[in-house]
């Protein structure tokens, strides 16, 4: 019927109709007629209609009555900003419901019951407790064989992964109800519900033999003012049926206050995100996406007005529990996901800035655990905690039984708050040195097979002890480790590197010669000799100024 305009991957923008198609909506169209003719469709797709038309209520009905076999369903996102209010789409969700039900019951017998995909991107501008609690109970009733619940992927906003128009206001029991039935995910993305350990705890209690894929983030949209206010209030309309129910509702009052008067365990009072790891031993990708501070960020601005409130702390994402993916979360990673194959942990928005601190409880006992994961072949860090001792004890350690194909390890390092031992020059220097001094059999068994290694400098601010002498040292480094290692290729990218002076070592890949780098890092751009070790590159224009402390 049309298309939404304006950003395809955020949840907001407008439809427009397709030409010749502006009077449609008066138009009597006979849908059941039509999908009585498709007894065997199998997906329904939707975001082609309008939200709020009476044909998309009546294609679910008809689809809901004449197609038992529908496996996979695809509802339209918003049409317009603001979004369209509950009521304008009650039809629909009732319609719905109701076919949720019917899907399940025609097809109990033979394949377990209900849809495999189910993709609402919208329930309408008001969201509360109440309503989640309600879709939530709907889905794991009749769709107990669910492996897709992904309104994620149409409700994001391209500026920034993190800001997610869809949300879950969804309590701990129905949570809790939710993944004792529908075992059956194959990804999930934390994006949609809270950002809290009980939830955390009830998703790795349950067993998940089919998850290969999971995304742990905080939404920049969640609100905890509006998600604990609707909570009291769904809590008290089940005071007398219910005392059960409300003494679980009562969860976060029993769990204790911080001083700011914020419950323990939720937002940024969060402890055990890696209890969430437990119930995914099929695991095969894994992304975790922190919020980076920016000076002057629209990010920050955008949230800035909310602060005041004790209760909005959790919208502070400069006090977001980064901490918390440590040495334990990847001692939990290896030992209950071995099939992973993934591993990203970056920041988002996708700027850099003088803001980046690394994880400081991620060492190198985080990255050493890392290598318990025998088919790990992507490995993204943002700004870690380690040091080049630990870089190189996470090459000896690296498993090559299950290796197949290559290996790329991107490990970001450095920051703001850095020390002489993790400062990136101390790092690659000390890499470096190790390397250089290690015979060609002696290397770890990694470069014996694909392998690319791109250490990158998270830290724009130099500090002069760092500079001194770098130069030299690098220069006469890497005469060291070409001379030891000529099959290997290594190249260090620089700022302001003149003859005696070096402002900053941007990063540094070292790769084994049949291994393909990311066309991403740039490394052979403008650069038709592959073999090229230093390579200087200009500060882009929207870079600050560097400083390099005394």
């Amino acid at each position: 019927m049309g298309k939404y305009d304006w950003n395809p991957g955020s949840g907001g923008g407008k439809f427009v109709r397709n030409a010749g198609l502006n009077a449609v909506e008066e138009t009597a169209i006979d849908w059941p007629m039509i999908f009585a003719k498709l007894p065997v469709l199998k997906r329904l797709d939707c975001l082609a209609m309008p939200l709020t038309s009476v044909h998309t209520t009546r294609v679910v009905e008809a689809a809901g009555q004449h197609c038992v076999d529908l496996e996979a369903l695809v509802l339209p996102r918003n049409e317009r900003l603001p979004c369209p209010t509950s009521h304008e789409i009650i039809p629909l969700l009732n319609a719905l419901h109701s076919a949720l039900k019917r899907w399940h019951e025609a097809t109990s017998s033979d394949r377990g019951g209900g849809l495999r995909q189910l993709t609402v991107p919208s329930r309408g501008s008001l969201v509360t407790v109440e309503s989640s609690n309600q879709f939530l109970e709907c889905v794991t009733r009749w769709c107990p064989e669910l492996e897709h619940l992904d309104s994620y992927n149409l409700c994001k906003e391209d500026w920034c992964v993190l800001a997610c128009h869809d949300r879950l206001l969804v309590a701990l029991p129905e949570w809790e109800a939710f993944n004792a039935t529908c075992t059956s995910l194959r990804e999930f993305d934390w994006v949609i519900v809270p950002f809290a350990d009980p939830f955390f705890r009830a998703f790795g209690a349950q067993v998940k033999p089919q998850l290969t894929k999971l995304s742990i983030a905080q939404n920049m949209y969640w609100g905890w003012q509006d998600y604990f206010s609707s909570y009291n209030d769904a809590k008290t309309q089940h005071t007398e049926c219910d005392p059960k129910r409300q003494l679980l509702a009562a969860l976060p009052e029993l769990r204790g206050r911080d001083e700011d008067g914020f419950p323990l365990g939720y937002g940024h009072r969060a402890t055990d995100a890696s209890s969430a790891l437990k119930g995914c031993p099929a695991l095969v990708e894994l992304q975790v996406i922190l919020y980076l501070r920016q000076s002057n960020c629209f990010c920050d601005s955008l949230w800035s007005a909310s602060w005041a409130n004790a209760w909005e702390a959790g919208r502070r994402w400069d006090r977001f529990p980064r901490e918390i993916f440590g040495d334990s979360f990847c001692e939990t990673l290896a030992q209950c996901c071995p099939l992973l194959e993934q591993f990203r942990m970056q920041e988002a928005p996708k700027l850099m800035s003088e803001q980046s601190s690394p994880i400081e409880t991620f060492t190198d006992r985080g990255l050493v655990a890392l290598t318990n994961l025998p088919r790990l072949s992507i490995l993204k860090l943002c700004a870690v905690n380690c040091t080049g001792h630990g870089v190189l004890r996470f090459l000896e350690h690296l498993s090559v039984e299950e290796w197949r194909g290559q290996r790329t390890f991107q490990i970001a390092l450095g920051g703001n708050g850095d020390t002489e031992q993790n400062a990136f020059q101390t790092v690659v220097v000390a890499l470096l040195q190790s390397l250089a001094e290690t015979s060609a059999a002696g290397l770890p068994a990694c470069f014996a097979r694909k392998f690319v290694l791109r250490l990158v400098n998270a830290c724009f601010v130099m500090r002069r002890q760092h500079l001194q002498g770098s130069i030299q040292q690098l220069e006469s480094l890497v005469e060291r480790f070409k001379a030891a290692h000529p099959t290997l290729r290594l190249r260090i990218t620089t700022e302001g590197h003149h003859a005696t002076a070096l402002r900053r070592v941007m990063d540094i890949g070292l790769c084994t010669a049949n291994a393909e780098a990311s066309a991403y890092y740039g490394w052979d751009n403008d650069e038709p000799d592959h073999d090229v070790t230093f390579a200087k590159c200009s500060a882009p224009a929207w870079r600050v100024k560097r400083r390099i402390y005394g």
